[in-house]
This record gives structure tokens, sequence and C-alpha cells, in this order.
């Protein structure tokens, strides 16, 4: 409980602080038939942070910009390389609530294997830093509590500790394109059903004998993102490749444990449906192998919101 308590505490930490800064773009040059379409250019192509935001922050940046920018007269026919003063907020939260469904499936030999289904609901909150306008990093926490978990063969019920995972990351989105590339490092605790791989062999008497697993992992994580728009309103595909450094299960009764080796692909989609309100939705698999091999695939749906 105490370790919750720290992460709530720094999440409001960070909350509480905001900064902001002025820096300089270079439009090499911009030609246009009227100034929609140069700001949605410049925006697009030069400010990749700022374009992550909505078409309501995009035209209330688009009055800013003008006003910023006192020397440029006519924004139509921007010379070449002409410095444009814009405005980067720093740094910009999200937190968001979500429902998220799980299909485990550990293999206990090439015929037998046990499934087990679970759910639950998340928070998750996100700190992002522009360091310049291409350039950002971030600080995710996220908590789920997962539905209590009841066996059919022997009408127990496996009741769950919070998940939890923290993830730090940088990206770097390149102007001029609508692909970025990030990297990060994370910590997570995964709870699964599972058994004492030493004592069972038995379907039938493992499913009588299952403990909460508790798999603790360190993940090294890459993946490319891309940016576009969907009515006129940002979208966001992210795909997550992760290996683990470190992956260890421990049966809540310290009965069992082992090293794992971990390998997570995810599919992550992010709309904004109105204003600074967006809809998060991943996919996502997960292979955990030590003496038995458990595979998950976890669906996700959320809310969210920035500021």
């Amino acid at each position: 409980m105490i370790f919750y308590v720290k992460l709530i505490v720094i999440a409001i930490t960070l909350i509480s602080y905001r900064s902001s800064a002025n820096e300089v773009v270079k439009v090499f040059s911009d030609y246009g038939q009227n100034e929609l379409d140069v700001f949605n250019n410049i925006i697009d192509n030069y400010i990749p942070i700022i374009s992550r935001e909505n078409p309501e922050t995009r035209k209330s940046f688009i009055r800013k910009l003008k006003i910023w920018n006192p020397q440029i007269k006519d924004w139509t026919r921007i010379g070449s390389f002409t410095p444009i003063n814009v405005y980067r907020q720093n740094p910009i939260y999200d937190i968001s609530f979500g429902f998220e469904t799980f299909s485990s499936n550990e293999k206990i030999n090439s015929t037998q294997q046990i499934e087990s289904p679970q759910s639950g609901l998340s928070v998750e909150f996100t700190t992002t830093f522009t360091h310049a306008l291409n350039h950002l990093s971030f600080l995710n926490i996220k908590l789920l509590q997962k539905k209590d978990f009841i066996i059919d063969e022997s009408d127990g019920v496996l009741k769950f500790p919070i998940d939890y995972n923290i993830d730090y990351g940088y990206m770097y989105r390149p102007n001029r394109t609508r692909w970025g590339l990030w990297a990060s490092v994370n910590f997570e605790r995964v709870t699964l059903p599972s058994y004492d791989v030493d004592r069972f062999e038995n379907r039938f008497i493992i499913l009588q004998n299952l403990k909460v697993n508790k798999n603790t992992i360190a993940w090294a994580t890459a993946g490319p993102t891309y940016r576009f728009t969907i009515f006129k309103k940002g979208a966001y595909f992210h795909l997550k490749l992760a290996k683990s450094a470190y992956a260890k299960r421990v049966l809540e009764d310290n009965s069992f444990e082992e090293s794992l080796s971990a390998i997570k692909a995810t599919l992550e989609f992010k709309y904004y449906i109105w204003k600074k309100t967006w809809l998060k939705s991943y996919f996502q698999h997960v292979q955990l192998k030590g003496t038995t091999k458990t595979i998950q695939n976890q669906l996700a749906l959320s809310l969210g919101t920035s500021f």
C-alpha cells in the first residue's frame, strides 16, 4: 500500500509543476493559396509536438502564431528559412480510465493447458516533457485492479493485488514527416493464476491448487509511431516491441519462484474525439517462458484527457 501511495504522490507532484517556453523554427519556404494552408503546413511538417493536438487547439495556436510573429506581414509568402517564433507547453499531462480484458494460456505439457480469462479497471497518468519541438520524454504510471478469479473446479476464489507499470522513455519525431521513433524502459508487475510447477503435473489437481502468480518484469521497449487525421481529428498508431531485461515469477505463498524470459508486442491507437478528450485502445501479446510457457493476449479501451 505504501508503494502505491508513493506513486500517487509522484504523479501529483508532477502535475503541480507547469512551465512554458518560446522556441524558433525555420521554415524552408511556403507559398500557399491562403493562410490556412500555410499554417497547416507549418504545424504538420515543422512543429510535430504541437500538431499532436486536436483541431480546436490548432485554431487557437494559429491565432497565437500571428501574435508572436508580428514581423510576418504576409503568411502566404514566407521566404527561405524564415524564423518563426512558436510556443511549447511543458509539460503536458494525460489522465485516463479504462477497461481491460485478458486471455491467458499456460501450457502444462504438450496435451494440457490452463486457460484463465480475466478483466479489470485501470487508471493511467502520463507526463510529457518537450525538450525541443521534435524531442520529448515521458513518464507513465499505470495501475490496474483485476476482478477476482473464480475456480470452477474447486469453488475457490483468487484475489489479485494491484498490477502496476512504470514507464520512462524518449521520443523523436522528425520535421516534415508523420513518423516518429521512441524507446523506453519500464518496470511492471503482472499477476496471473498459476501453480507450483515442481509439485503438480495433473491438470485436475493443478486447478484445485491454483495460486496468484506475481510476475515482475523489467522491459526494454522501442518502436515507431505514426500520426494522421480521421474526420479532421488527430489520431496516432504506436507499435511497441519489448524484450525483458529481467523477469521473475513468484507464487503468492512463496512456494515456487523462477526466472523468466519474456517478449511483448503492443499495437496502440489513440484518437482525439472532442477538444482534448481522446479514446485509446490497444492489443497486446505477451509470452512468458520459464519451466512452463504462458501466452497472454490483452485488449484495452480507455477514455482520457490532456491538459
